[in-house]
């Protein structure tokens, strides 16, 4: 008896020595870790998947020749949120019906500035290796423009879409600037002290996008010669993207691809804006604001 009691006590001691080891061995082995930050991009795909499916499923229904059909397409798209669902406002907007018209901009207008605001792009502080954010970025569609990478983080601009997908993967993320014209600003005025020598207190804002693609124009609007949008398109600018504004004149900020310039150009004027003058930057601007705004 004695015998079959020590038998089971070696076994049970054993079998907690392995528990043990196996635990040590996870703790210092980081697979379980890569294991599970495997299974959060997996989510985030299937997630990304599903609502893709969704928008082209809701796309075909509110193009459907039955009106009611559109009328409660439109009623589901108001309820939903992400970065292309924009797009399926512009389709809607411009219904040929009134009704459906009418009851798209009721809807629209309630979430217009929320919409805005979450695809206007802010400077970000992404806290992750850099090696890790190339790899995470091929497979991630994140609408993400880079700026810098460093061993330990990543600087870019992104939408507060964007800025939540990284949440879901587990990295945290810093607003540097609130929006574009905000870091423009800054680095300009940073650019000027150190150009005339004066001490700054400031840290140095990041440099922007370093690929020469990227460009940023600012861009005239005469106000007085706007017109009705196309078909498909709605008449909105981001705000805070605006630099300036008068009853004549509107001057606004972008920063774009420098092969999607004519893409950009024709997308303002199918929305019915009149482009006027397209400066060079800021300094450019600067130069020749008083022909537009005068003091």
């Amino acid at each position: 008896m004695q015998l079959k009691i020590k038998s089971i006590q070696s076994a049970l001691i054993s079998a907690i020595v392995l528990l043990l080891l196996d635990g040590m061995s996870v703790a210092s082995n980081p697979e379980g870790l890569k294991s599970e930050k495997e299974s959060q991009i997996e989510d985030l795909l299937q997630e990304e998947e599903q609502k893709e499916k969704q928008l082209k499923e809701l796309e075909k229904r509110l193009s459907n020749p039955d009106k009611a059909v559109r009328l409660r397409a439109i009623e589901e798209l108001s309820q939903i949120d992400g970065e292309k669902v924009k797009q399926l406002w512009q389709i809607v907007l411009n219904d040929h019906d009134k009704g459906v018209k009418k009851r798209a901009w009721e809807l629209y207008d309630k979430l217009r500035e929320e919409l805005e605001r979450k695809a206007l792009h802010r400077v970000i502080l992404i806290h992750i290796p850099g090696d890790v954010a190339k790899e995470l970025f091929a497979r991630v569609k994140l609408n993400l423009i880079l700026w810098e990478i460093r061993d330990s983080f990543v600087i870019g601009e992104g939408s507060t879409y964007t800025m939540d997908k990284l949440k879901k993967l587990g990295y945290d993320v810093d607003i540097l600037y609130s929006s574009i014209s905000e870091w423009q600003e800054a680095r300009r005025i940073y650019e000027i002290s150190q150009e005339e020598g004066r001490p700054s207190e400031l840290k140095p804002p990041p440099e922007g996008p370093r690929e020469p693609e990227h460009s940023f124009k600012i861009i005239i609007f005469d106000l007085t010669r706007t017109k009705e949008p196309t078909e498909g398109y709605t008449q909105w600018l981001d705000r805070e993207s605006i630099r300036m504004k008068n009853d004549h004149y509107l001057a606004l900020e972008a920063l774009y691809p420098k092969d999607s310039f004519p893409e950009l150009i024709e997308d303002f004027k199918q929305r019915g804006f009149y482009i006027v003058e397209i400066f060079d930057g800021t300094e450019d601007f600067l130069r020749n604001r008083e022909r537009y705004f005068p003091e």
